[in-house]
């Protein structure tokens, strides 16, 4: 939460002053980045990094690929959507 207000009182105080420069640089000063382990970026075992096509990825990104295969390949059980069955495809 203080995160968000941190920033907001930045853009705030940017607006103030009224120009378009300094509201650019608060933003780009006060911007958060992401931190924590879901937002490092990790080596991928061989096989993961050739079925992703990277070396390294997210784990947030790499869900969303597996995901994004699953569903153009239509991987998923319709009845119970949460079930991806284990096949040789």
């Amino acid at each position: 939460m203080s995160r968000v207000l941190g920033t907001c009182r930045v853009l705030m105080a940017a607006a103030k002053d009224g120009s378009k420069e300094a509201s650019t640089k608060a933003v780009a000063k006060g911007a958060a980045k992401p931190k924590g382990a879901f937002h490092r970026k990790l080596p991928m075992s061989p096989a993961m990094s050739k079925f992703l096509g990277v070396p390294e990825i997210t784990r947030v990104d790499a869900v969303k690929k597996i995901w994004e295969h699953i569903k153009a390949n239509q991987l998923q059980i319709h009845s119970g959507r949460c079930f991806v069955p284990v096949s040789s495809r």
